[in-house]
């Protein structure tokens, strides 16, 4: 298993196997490589132990709630972080319906989307910061320049 593409929970489990840490000499055991991969994808995603804890707290069956959290995050906008969303356009639903609900891969760090969805032309478009506007981005659309705009919780909207 894979969180977040940061840590891998292979070959141990962290909830009942023995920690055996490292130290001068030893490098540990899995449980103790999964703890240093898991502190790393914290430190790297921007967030905190207490923010991860406090996700993990309050999750549900139907919910996943420390992978987002542990996503790498854009530079200029903590609330654009890599995954794979779902766009909804409802324009599409006229001229081609399949294409009303996509995917998209964001990739954070390279400021980057690509089409991921079915029957996509795997298209990647580039994510401009707009200046002196936090989580505001433009990016070439087919009628021309588009602007994408991220909130807090990390929801975005796209448009003209």
């Amino acid at each position: 298993m894979d969180l977040a593409g940061n840590v891998d929970l292979s070959g141990a489990n962290p909830l009942t196997d023995t920690l055996v840490a490292s130290a001068p000499g030893s490098a540990g055991n899995a449980a103790n490589r999964q703890i240093e991969q898991l502190n790393g994808a914290i430190d790297a995603s921007g967030t905190t132990l207490a923010a991860v804890a406090a996700a993990v707290a309050t999750a549900t069956p139907s919910t996943s709630p420390v992978i987002p959290g542990l996503a790498t995050q854009a530079t200029t906008c903590a609330s654009l972080r890599s995954g794979l969303y779902r766009v909804l356009d409802p324009h599409e639903s006229s001229d081609d319906p399949a294409s009303e609900a996509s995917l998209l891969r964001i990739d954070a760090v390279a400021s980057t989307a690509t089409d991921t969805g079915p029957g996509s032309d795997g298209a990647v478009t580039s994510l401009t910061p707009v200046a002196g506007s936090p989580c505001s981005f433009t990016f070439a659309a087919d009628y021309g320049t588009g602007t994408a705009l991220v909130s807090t919780g990390g929801s975005s909207v796209m448009g003209a």
